[in-house]
């Protein structure tokens, strides 16, 4: 059994979203839960283990370990497959997430350097289940993983507290997809409405793909804003971009302020973008881009940012990448 996957992502792509939330025969919704990206493993061994979806510094070949931080996850887990061993060899996809703390905040309470247990508030919200038995369910259409999915957490129902299906009365997730009888616009369109940050489109057809975002696959559908960086530096790329950007740094000006503030990384840009940047990375110090976001945090950071285009030469100076503080 392979030890860990490496999750697949979702496409930002406003345009394509626009086209393809009109089609409700070959797409489905979940709604668009902000939480930290994780997989759990169940070994054969009877062991589980809990995986982010990002390299560690010192080993970029295998995603940090976050077993740690989870023991009554971990433990129920454990329990589960002690009672009905055909559970071993399960692997999931899904995100940790607590409706008591904010957005941003999130990240900080999954960092591996954290070494305290997470609060009992937390819960894993899972969406996909990409093993089963030991077998590779990456080439199952998504329609029949969900109900695999479904069938796993009725069997959890009796065991873990910490584990919730969106669609079910529980505390382990794993997320919903979209139950209710009204067009899937519709839907997301009363999530945004309440407040909420939008959806995932995901095609029912589709196999799974790890490490990549295969486009028309899952994409994300939700508001968002658009704001003048500079980019001030930049971090190096891992596995299939090592020795490449990874990402970039971005920045802007709190008003009043001649020092910068770093609002966001950002990777998404295609990798002819970074090829070209990676070939001389000091020419591009400075520049200005436009960068499309979900919002700007109390902090000032900037939630889930992607790059959608570069100014021109002249067109912006980074003096003019402003922001003010929120109250």
């Amino acid at each position: 059994m392979i030890e860990f996957i490496w999750p697949q992502g979702c496409e930002l792509n406003p345009e394509r979203a626009e086209i393809i939330i009109e089609n409700d025969d070959e797409y489905f919704a979940d709604a668009k839960i902000s939480g930290e990206r994780l997989s759990i493993t169940m070994a054969l061994d009877g062991i589980t283990h809990l995986f982010s979806r990002s390299p560690g510094k010192n080993d970029l070949t295998r995603p940090i370990e976050l077993t740690y931080r989870w023991p009554s996850l971990v433990n129920k887990l454990n329990a589960l497959m002690r009672e009905c061993p055909e559970y071993k060899g399960t692997i999931l996809d899904g995100e940790a997430y607590s409706p008591l703390i904010r957005e941003a905040e999130i990240p900080g309470w999954l960092n591996s350097k954290n070494t305290e247990p997470l609060p009992d508030h937390f819960v894993f919200i899972g969406f996909d289940i990409v093993y089963r038995r030991d077998r590779s369910l990456e080439e199952v259409a998504l329609d029949s993983r969900r109900d695999k999915l479904r069938e796993f957490i009725q069997e959890f129902q009796g065991f873990c507290d910490n584990v919730l299906f969106m669609d079910c009365p529980m505390k382990l997730i794993v997320s919903s997809d979209y139950p209710v009888k009204m067009p899937m616009k519709k839907f997301i369109g009363d999530i945004l409405a309440a407040g909420g940050e939008g959806g995932v489109i995901k095609n029912r057809c589709s196999g799974y793909y790890q490490d990549k975002k295969p486009a028309g696959i899952w994409t994300k559908y939700k508001k968002s804003d658009t704001f003048d960086c500079f980019i001030m530096g930049f971090k190096p790329g891992a596995k299939k971009y090592l020795g490449k950007v990874g990402s970039i740094i971005l920045g802007q000006y709190p008003e009043g302020s001649d020092k910068p503030f770093e609002v966001c990384c950002s990777s998404g840009f295609n990798d002819a973008v970074r090829d070209v940047i990676s070939a001389n990375p000091d020419a591009y110090l400075g520049m200005v881009v436009v960068v499309d976001a979900y919002e700007r945090s109390h902090y000032g950071k900037l939630i889930q940012p992607r790059i959608k285009r570069f100014r021109g030469e002249g067109e912006k100076s980074a003096k003019e990448c402003t922001f003010k503080w929120s109250k």
